[in-house]
């Protein structure tokens, strides 16, 4: 399955940005889903891991984004293997994401599929 998930249009295309640094009028790639938790085993977080297909993380600065201190707490990190790169990928809270996008794609793809 191929599962993405794309930001409002604006009209003016993805050369925009919303208040947290997501391009608007684009897809971005949902590549895991996961549930951190503090020291105490308590829930601390439900989290979407996302990529950008441009291959950078962009400007995302929202909760859990790379630059947010909370990776350096705990052992978030460690849960989801989490690393500090300019890769495209980043970590929203499932209610940031319910904000900030207003669609998702669920593609099927088989290897044998052929285009003609």
């Amino acid at each position: 399955m191929i599962i993405t998930a794309g930001t409002p249009c604006n009209g003016g295309g993805d050369t925009y940005v919303n208040a947290v640094g997501l391009a608007l009028s684009h897809a971005y790639s949902i590549i895991g889903v996961y549930k951190v938790y503090d020291e105490s085993n308590t829930l601390k977080a439900s989290l979407f891991k996302m990529r950008n297909p441009w291959g950078s993380d962009g400007s995302y600065n929202g909760t859990w984004s790379d630059s947010d201190a909370i990776w350096k707490t705990g052992t978030y990190a460690t849960q989801v293997s989490w690393t500090n790169s300019s890769d495209g990928v980043f970590y929203m809270t499932v209610e940031d994401f319910y904000t900030y996008y207003n669609a998702v794609v669920v593609s099927h793809y088989h290897d044998s599929w052929k285009y003609s």
